[in-house]
């Protein structure tokens, strides 16, 4: 840009006052222009992967079958049972829960799958995929607000098995 010109005053005769003075501007130049890479927005991806194995109990219970006329029990027997651990494994998304339940037969494998059968076919943030004991998420979205929070929870009967659950989950 360049600016150019210069103060004209001029008297007049009659002692009237100064002339205002003329100028001119020249704007001169090329115009620019910059690129902006761009990048596609990414979408979220988390995991969750389930490990244990289902644990079972065998209790015994002790009958008596024939009393005799003391009341002594002369006639003993035994029955024998298996109690399986049974509960659940939560996966939570954005504050929505996804649960699978557990019991007798089931593996890591199976409450993954379940999982994300569930998550798919529910949830509104994600799409989820099984691979072995493992849950793969991605989000639904591509954008920063697509980031969603991820945790997990996990049940079992503690009253039965007081010393922990048969199958728990990490997210990663």
């Amino acid at each position: 840009m360049t600016i150019s010109g210069s103060e004209q005053t001029a008297s007049t005769p009659t002692g009237g006052g100064a002339t205002p003075g003329t100028g001119n501007l020249t704007i001169g130049g090329t115009e620019n222009s910059t690129q902006v890479q761009t990048h596609v927005a990414t979408f979220a991806t988390g995991s969750v992967t389930i490990a244990g194995s289902e644990q079972s109990m065998t209790t015994s219970t002790r009958n008596c079958m024939v009393w005799n006329e003391n009341g002594d029990c002369v006639d003993w027997e035994f029955d024998s049972s298996t109690i399986y651990d049974g509960g659940g494994v939560s996966i939570i998304i954005n504050g929505t829960v996804y649960s699978a339940g557990f019991g007798q037969s089931d593996t890591t494998t199976s409450i993954a799958s379940n999982l994300a059968a569930t998550i798919t076919a529910n949830s509104p943030y994600a799409r989820a995929t099984a691979s072995g004991a493992t849950v793969y998420l991605t989000s639904k979205n591509a954008a920063a607000t697509a980031n969603y929070s991820l945790s997990v929870t996990y049940s079992w009967d503690s009253s039965d098995f007081p010393n922990g659950p048969s199958f728990t989950a990490n997210c990663m």
